[in-house]
Formats: structure tokens, C-alpha cells, sequence
């Protein structure tokens, strides 16, 4: 399950930058039903963060707060953490997306 997790989610990248966002967010779609299903900790963080990404760049703000919301418990899983690039995307596109949600002091889904 794990490999075809990863296989998911490098597809949504190559997708992404190929600008076919529906079929990107489809893809999100599947890798995050994927990793609920039998994946790893890692994975969730992966998928979630993917959908994260993806979100964003499709302006569903509220459904990047809500991925961000839903994969903090995995972001600091190791096997995560071992690709410290998609730890900077996840953090990253929060901190953009709360920003343009009006929340720029935004921390663990709480203004400060």
C-alpha cells in the first residue's frame, strides 16, 4: 500500500506542474483515501500535504486549513520528516493560506 501511496503522490506532483489541477486534486484525492486505508503515518502526512498544495493553488482556503488541521498529528512522523522539503510546503502553504484568510498570527488554528 505504501508504494502505490508514493506512486499516487508523485503523480500528483508531475500533474501539478503540468497545470491539470482537476485532475491533480483527483489524484490528492486518491492518495489520501489510500493512505486512510492502509497506509503509514508518513503517508498521511504525505497525502495531506499534497492535498494541502493542491488546494491552495485551486483557492479552496478552507480546505488547506482543513488538511493542514488534519495532518498536524503525522507532520512530525520521521518518515516524514526525512524529506525535509514537503515539511516546508506543509508549514509554508499554512502560513500563506492564513495569511490570506486575514490570520497572519494564526498558530495551531488559534489567532494569537
Amino acid at each position: 500500500m505504501e508504494q502505490l501511496v508514493s506512486l499516487t503522490i508523485s503523480k500528483c506532483l508531475s500533474i501539478l506542474a503540468t497545470g491539470d489541477l482537476p485532475l491533480m486534486i483527483t489524484l490528492a484525492d486518491q492518495a489520501l483515501e489510500l493512505a486512510r486505508r492502509g497506509g503509514t503515518r508518513s503517508d498521511l502526512a504525505f497525502a495531506h500535504t499534497i492535498q494541502m498544495i493542491g488546494r491552495y493553488v485551486c483557492s479552496d482556503l478552507r480546505g488547506v486549513e482543513q488538511h493542514f488541521t488534519s495532518g498536524l498529528e503525522f507532520f512530525s512522523d520521521p518518515g516524514f520528516r526525512q524529506f525535509p522539503g514537503m515539511g516546508v510546503s506543509a508549514f509554508g502553504v499554512a502560513s500563506w493560506n492564513a495569511w490570506l484568510l486575514g490570520h497572519p498570527k494564526l498558530v495551531n488554528g488559534k489567532v494569537i
